[in-house]
C-alpha cells in the first residue's frame, strides 16, 4: 500500500497531486552494508551488484587460508565514481589498503593476507549522487602457493587461498603416481 499524507492538517484539498515511482532496483546482495552483514566471497571469482540509493556501503568477507599478495578489482558503472576500501577484521580501525579512482577507471588493490584472517572489502560511492540502476563488479584473485619436497626439488602441494589442496605423490624412482585434490570451502 502507498499513502500520501500532507506535511500538516492544511495541507489538503481537492487539487490533484502526481506521485511518481521510480525503477526498482535488484540488489543482489542486500543487506550488506555492516561488517555482521557482510557477503561471504570466494577467490577467483567475479561478483556483480549496485549501489542503489545515496550513501549505499557494500560489504563483502573473504578469509584466506594461505599468506601471500591478494588483489581484488573494481570495476565501476562509466558514469559513477565508486572507491574500494579493505579493512582486516570487521573494525574501520583496521584499514588495510584502498582505492579511489574517477569515474570510468578500474581500482584495483592489492594487499599481503594473512593466514585464517579475516578481511572485508567495502564498495561506496565517493560522493552522495554516486549510485544508480548500473552494476559494478568486483573481482578476487586467486592466491596460489607451491610447496616443494627440500631433498628432492620435487612439487609436494599447492594450496589455494580458498583452502583447496593437491598434494602429489612419488615413488623412489622420483616418478608421479598419484595427485589426490582435497576441496576447500
Amino acid at each position: 500500500y502507498i499513502v500520501v499524507y500532507g506535511a500538516n492538517a492544511t495541507e489538503f484539498g481537492p487539487d490533484p497531486y502526481t506521485l511518481s515511482l521510480g525503477r526498482i532496483l535488484l540488489d543482489t546482495n542486500e543487506p550488506n552494508g555492516t561488517f555482521e552483514q557482510a557477503v561471504p566471497v570466494k577467490p577467483g571469482k567475479v561478483y556483480e551488484s549496485y549501489i542503489s540509493i545515496s550513501n549505499d556501503k557494500d560489504v563483502y568477507l573473504f578469509t584466506s587460508k594461505v599468506e601471500g599478495n591478494f588483489t581484488v578489482t573494481l570495476t565501476s558503472p562509466s558514469e559513477k565514481n565508486y572507491d574500494i576500501d579493505v579493512f582486516e577484521t570487521a573494525s574501520w580501525s583496521k584499514w588495510v589498503a584502498g582505492s579511489y579512482n574517477l569515474s570510468g577507471q578500474k581500482d584495483k588493490v592489492s594487499f599481503n593476507v594473512k593466514r585464517n584472517t579475516q578481511y572485508f572489502i567495502v564498495i561506496s560511492g565517493k560522493e552522495a549522487v554516486d549510485f544508480g540502476p548500473d552494476s559494478y563488479t568486483l573481482s578476487f584473485g586467486n592466491l596460489v602457493k607451491y610447496y616443494y619436497d627440500p631433498v628432492t626439488n620435487r612439487l609436494k602441494s599447492i594450496q589455494d587461498a580458498s583452502g583447496r589442496e593437491i598434494h602429489y605423490y612419488y615413488d623412489n624412482n622420483g616418478n608421479l603416481t598419484n595427485v589426490e585434490t582435497i576441496e576447500g570451502e
